[in-house]
C-alpha cells in the first residue's frame, strides 16, 4: 500500500542519515525531498552555585529550541528526531512546531537510573530526518 511505502522511505532514511543532506547552496529543498543531520545544542544543565560553600547546584530544565533546515521545503516534512549525548545520558523530546524552514523541540534530560552520572553534558546534540512524503 502507499502507506508502506512511506514507512518503508522513512526507515531507508533513517538507516543512511546522511543520504539527503541538502547543500548549503541550495535555497530549496524541492529537488531532495529530504535533509538529516546533527545540531550541537550545548549544555543539557544549569549550574547556580550555592552560597558561603564550594558547591554548584546542577539542574536539568527543559530547554527548547528552534532548528533551522538547511533549505526551504514547499511544505512542511515529515521529521523524526533523535536527542544525543553521552551513552550514560537519558533524554526526552518533543516536536512543538514543524514549518517549511524549521522545527521546534523542547528536550529535558530524563535520566533515572540507580547511579546517575549528574555531570553535564558539554554539547549534547539533536539529529533529525526531514522528508516530504
Amino acid at each position: 500500500t502507499n502507506k508502506m511505502v512511506k514507512i518503508v522511505a522513512i526507515l531507508f532514511l533513517l538507516s543512511a542519515f546522511a543520504l539527503f543532506n541538502c547543500s548549503p547552496a541550495l535555497p530549496t529543498c524541492y529537488s531532495t525531498r529530504g535533509t538529516a543531520m546533527c545540531v550541537g545544542m550545548g549544555s543539557d544543565c544549569t549550574k547556580t552555585p550555592l552560597p558561603g560553600t564550594s558547591e554548584v547546584k546542577i539542574d536539568f530544565p527543559m530547554l527548547q529550541h528552534t532548528i533551522n533546515f538547511p533549505c526551504i521545503f514547499a511544505s512542511p516534512p515529515v521529521v523524526i528526531l533523535d536527542v544525543r549525548g553521552n551513552n550514560d545520558k537519558v533524554y526526552g523530546a518533543s516536536l512543538t512546531e514543524v514549518t517549511p524552514s524549521s522545527f521546534s523541540v523542547n528536550v529535558q534530560r530524563v535520566d533515572d537510573i540507580e547511579n546517575p552520572d549528574m555531570s553535564c553534558e558539554a554539547n549534547y546534540e539533536v539529529c533529525y530526518v526531514a522528508l516530504v512524503v
